[in-house]
């Protein structure tokens, strides 16, 4: 049961991070959404990877600086997560390993 809540926060942190995240990036470029998302679907977009190719010529130029800078936020966001869970990760199985080798010492 304790593992069922940690992973329902999770859900529930990246849920928030979401709905807080988006609207700050689509402030600063609307285009980031309506054009730099692949199709809805996941049948669509794991299929025809060629709307990547179409997103440089399609945002207009006086936006693509704010483009790219949406771009490597939301890069930045997901390593910055992802990193966080490993080191997460890393910090509760030294902490049960020391808990467990002191135990039996």
């Amino acid at each position: 049961m304790h593992a069922l809540r940690i992973v329902g926060l999770t859900l529930f942190a990246a849920g928030v991070f979401g709905v807080l995240h988006d609207p700050i990036t689509a402030r600063v470029c609307i285009e980031y959404f309506t054009i730099g998302h692949p199709p809805i679907g996941w049948h669509k977009a794991g299929s025809d990877p060629s709307w990547v190719q179409m997103v440089p010529e399609a945002v207009p130029p006086a936006h693509r600086v704010a483009f790219v800078a949406n771009v490597f936020a939301h890069g930045a966001s997901y390593f910055v997560g992802f990193v966080g869970g490993v080191a997460l990760w890393c910090y509760a199985l030294v902490t049960r390993w020391r808990r467990r080798t002191r135990g039996h010492a």
